[in-house]
């Protein structure tokens, strides 16, 4: 497959852009970051699994079955009611993400996070918002990417066999996941386009005026800002717009502009070479990152600025990714101290031949000078108490300084750990104090048998050499290499039609091709929108459009307990109810997306909340309070006056009522 070269590698219309090879570097770099936001959106999730995914919550299964999901939908959360094994699932997609992040075993965890987290989603509709539909849909392209292949614990232990390190991949999954980021925005502008608001900048001052939704402290000042609103909103509207034509605008230097550039002075090959990409890539990214920032700091709508944000690495050169991971090392070097540790480790033992090579694999800051203490001269420089028989039982770490500090078995593993990035939350955790007394024995444990836990070093440097050879070591290498292109050709054929059909789905209903509406509901194929829902490609980019919410909203919950004292059945008259205060703190809280839905639900979804709030209450009460008996929820409301005008007074409607007995 040809690799792409400088001539075509922005150039959108060469094949080579879609079907050649792509440096894997921002890829890995997009994995460890994208998959750190990815397992917070999954986190935060966590303190309210019971009242959301389980049988005592808002959505019990029975309900569901009986209409509230969409039951076509492969998700095994819908088997799950029980609260351990409902902890069991989550947990377990918690494992899959943070092995994904470190790149171990990523494939597997890729794949397991995206069933996992789509599950989730599915169990309940009403509590998901924006933000994990970049996820859910993201998750998707990532399966099809080599993720691991860099800056991973599966690239440490593949050097550590001796097997080659993948530098380069097929382009197209990654073009196809770029462009599933940029249509997000160029989607989103399409969907606003319509709506005046955008275009007279009132846009801004609307949604900042959604207090109990939204609302941040800075934003509410701006908000009284007319002048810095008008602005806001059309920077936001021309980001959104301009984002996918600048990522992929083809100005590429062809090879004559390049040769060119290289007779020229540098002052004038720097000024002329502005005018090509990757500098509207990168123009993009920034006024992108400040967009989001922007939202982040006015604005709280769930994870999406931080998603956003996250998934820029995957359109990251080459070099942007070396500079970045440049600069973290040497953030890192800061933090964790210049000096190399000494790791002195038995050349002779297997086992620990291995471990060392995974060491060096993992140390991407190299902050770690690791020595067979058998080979001539590796004690040189080194305490003279460091006798062979305590070398042989366990690794020795030696930190330089006026006084060389020496660490041995566990404690020594400790401040290894503390060196090597994907290691430091198991040195931070393992040098709690007191944590040794259950460390020691595990590592003695483990150095007593390390003989019988690998092979001897001859043998395992023999089968690396192999390896590394091209020794056939795996069912892969007996495919013939036609059927290989074959169903790579096919599997990427499925993906591009995919794209197109996702692309479909999300288009507002306004447009017009050939003179019919883009309408997924009424004149998108039953089959194509039945293949976008089964693969977890649903997706509709239209918050705040056509034009932003004009009412501000919040829920109110007044209750009666049986002996006739009056509560409030959402917030608790000392703030024990299930939902939060009314106003949104600076974190995000699930409850507000779930209020903004619910308030708007129809009864079927009402009732559930109906049953929910039953429950909270009258299980298990405290001592001495009567049961709750009824209640009725209203929904608080008010426009968003115009700018300059003072706030409009607060009404409110009925929207639900319930009684528990």
């Amino acid at each position: 497959m040809k690799s792409l070269g400088r001539a075509d590698h922005h150039n959108i219309f060469a094949p080579s852009f879609w079907l050649g090879e792509l440096d894997l570097r921002p890829l890995g770099l997009t994995r460890i970051v994208f998959g750190a936001v990815l397992f917070m959106c999954v986190a935060d999730i966590g303190p309210y699994l019971v009242a959301f995914l389980s049988d005592d919550g808002v959505a019990p299964r029975y309900a569901l079955l009986n209409g509230l999901a969409r039951l076509d939908r492969f998700c095994l959360f819908f088997a799950v009611g029980s609260h351990w094994l409902l902890t069991l699932l989550y947990a377990a997609d918690l494992v899959a993400l943070a092995a994904f992040c470190v790149g171990y075993r990523t494939r597997t965890a890729s794949v397991v996070a995206f069933i996992l987290t789509s599950g989730m989603h599915e169990r309940n509709v009403m509590l998901f918002d924006g933000s994990d539909n970049v996820v859910r849909v993201m998750l998707f392209w990532l399966l099809f990417m080599p993720c691991g292949a860099r800056y991973s614990v599966d690239a440490a232990l593949r050097e550590a066999r001796g097997q080659p390190v993948r530098m380069t991949a097929p382009a197209l999954p990654m073009r196809l996941g770029q462009l599933q980021i940029a249509w997000i925005y160029l989607d989103t502008a399409m969907q606003k386009w319509p709506g005046t608001s955008w275009h007279n900048g009132a846009a801004l001052h609307t949604a900042l005026g959604l207090d109990h939704l939204f609302g941040r402290p800075l934003g509410q000042f701006v908000f009284h800002v007319p002048w810095l609103t008008t602005i806001g909103t059309h920077f936001a509207f021309a980001a959104e717009i301009a984002f996918l034509p600048l990522i992929f605008l083809p100005m590429s230097k062809t090879r004559r502009i390049s040769a060119w550039l290289e007779r020229q002075s540098p002052a004038v090959a720097a000024m002329v070479g502005l005018l090509f990409q990757p500098t509207y890539k990168a123009l993009a990214l920034l006024y992108g990152t400040a967009l989001h920032v922007g939202i982040l700091l006015l604005m709280s709508i769930g994870n999406f600025s931080y998603v956003m944000i996250g998934s820029y690495l995957l359109f990251f050169e080459p070099a942007w990714t070396v500079g970045l991971v440049a600069e973290i090392g040497r953030v890192w070097r800061r933090l964790a101290g210049r000096a190399k540790l000494v790791v002195v480790y038995d050349g002779a033992c297997g086992f620990c031949v291995r471990t060392a090579r995974i060491l060096r694999g993992l140390d991407a800051f190299e902050l770690l000078e690791l020595r067979d203490f058998r080979a001539e001269g590796a004690l040189a420089g080194l305490p003279e108490r460091l006798s062979q028989a305590d070398l042989e039982r366990r690794m020795h770490v030696v930190a330089s300084g006026p006084v060389s500090a020496v660490s041995a078995g566990y404690r020594g593993f400790v401040s290894v750990a503390l060196r090597v990035p994907v290691l430091a939350p198991l040195g931070a955790i393992g040098s709690f104090p007191g944590a040794h007394f259950i460390g020691d024995p595990i590592y003695d444990a483990i150095a007593k048998k390390r003989h019988a836990l690998h092979p001897s070093c001859d043998e395992t440097c023999a089968r690396s050499a192999a390896l590394s050879t091209g020794e056939a070591s795996s069912l892969d290498a007996w495919i013939p290499r036609g059927l290989k292109l074959a169903v790579r050709g096919v599997v990427y054929a499925g993906l591009v039609y995919l794209a197109g059909a996702a692309a479909w789905f999300s288009c507002p209903s306004y447009l017009r091709v050939f003179g019919r509406p883009v309408d997924p509901d009424t004149h998108m194929p039953q089959w194509m929108n039945a293949s976008v829902q089964g693969a977890e490609l649903w997706q509709k980019w239209d918050m705040f459009s056509p034009n932003p919410a004009d009412t501000d909203i919040y829920l109110m919950g007044r209750g009666e307990l049986a002996d006739g004292t009056p509560i409030d059945v959402l917030r608790g008259d000392s703030h024990h109810g299930p939902m939060p205060p009314i106003m949104p703190g600076f974190l995000f809280d699930r409850w507000l997306k779930y209020v903004h839905n619910i308030a708007y639900a129809d009864n079927a979804w009402l009732l559930e909340f109906g049953r929910f709030l039953c429950r909270h209450w009258n299980t298990d009460p405290p001592k001495g309070r009567a049961l709750l008996k009824t209640f009725k929820i209203f929904r608080e409301q008010r426009h968003v006056a115009p700018a300059g005008k003072p706030p409009e007074k607060w009404t409110e409607q009925m929207i639900w009522d319930h009684k528990c007995f």
